[in-house]
């Protein structure tokens, strides 16, 4: 779940401090940026203490993390994305058709900014000993889908959606291996942690992510971007379809340089 998606819920949390913070930030978010702790604390009537505590449980370490993580969104959100704040069943049809507009957009983005890349990421996963998988939430569900290609093609790759398993993994990485991090905005700890422990490996890395100019990523060997958001409703990023369509390229990319297309195993696909 997105920040700003997660900030809104705590609207309503039963803790009035935090349900008061939340309030403010939402009724904020044009001058978030600008936002101090102090400021926050004064106009929520809370105490930096209090932030400090309302930003560890959204995931953040503190304030000053919660704060970019926001603004990144908004960024994304404003992209020329139509938004919709109005639910209201008259509005179906536009909105799907607007859903539909902003996949569009996104497919094309994603080829556009990723397609000079593919070669180079199907080389690296191809000559690796091994491929080292990393996302948490809902991109694991993505991430398995890639980890499913790569063992129909031969490729010895690992992932697992529970965190704990794949901060394991990283003791097993080598200089001859390769790790490949799905995440939108690099900003969660879990995430940070694993880029973190990855610097310190030479090993080859990718990464897939709308915070391309982050500089914990800076020394990666290939950034592949998450161009542009799909969803149509206020504060929520979506990026799923743009994000399955660059791994499927690069699924059909390692088939048609590495000519395994003749021994793919083929089975059943929705």
């Amino acid at each position: 779940m997105d920040t700003i998606t997660k900030i809104r819920k705590m609207r309503n949390n039963q803790n009035s401090s935090y349900s008061a913070i939340s309030d403010y930030i939402i009724k904020n978010l044009g001058s978030i940026e600008k936002l101090s702790i102090l400021k926050l604390a004064k106009r929520s009537n809370t105490s930096p203490s209090t932030i400090t505590r309302y930003c560890k449980e959204l995931g953040f370490d503190g304030f000053k993390q919660l704060v970019p993580n926001i603004v990144s969104e908004i960024n994304f959100l404003s992209e020329g994305n139509e938004i919709f704040v109005q639910e209201d069943k008259n509005q179906v049809l536009k909105l799907l058709d607007t859903h539909k507009n902003n996949v569009i957009k996104a497919i094309e983005k994603s080829y556009s900014k990723n397609i000079s890349k593919i070669e180079k990421v199907v080389e690296i996963l191809t000559k690796s000993q091994n491929v080292y998988l990393f996302a948490v939430g809902g991109n694991c569900a993505l991430l398995l889908h890639l980890e499913n290609l790569l063992s129909r093609l031969g490729i010895s790759s690992f992932f697992s959606s529970d965190i704990d398993q794949q901060q394991a993994f990283m003791s097993n990485v080598t200089n001859n291996d390769a790790v490949f991090i799905l995440d939108y905005n690099l900003h969660k700890r879990q995430i940070e942690n694993i880029i973190l422990n990855v610097n310190k490996v030479d090993c080859k890395k990718i990464v897939l992510t709308k915070n391309i100019f982050d500089n914990s990523i800076k020394k990666f060997d290939i950034i592949l971007d998450l161009c542009k958001n799909e969803s149509v409703f206020q504060g929520r990023t979506v990026a799923d379809v743009g994000t399955l369509f660059t791994l499927e390229q690069i699924n059909n990319a390692i088939l048609i340089l590495t000519e395994k297309v003749k021994n793919y195993k083929n089975q059943d696909r929705i």
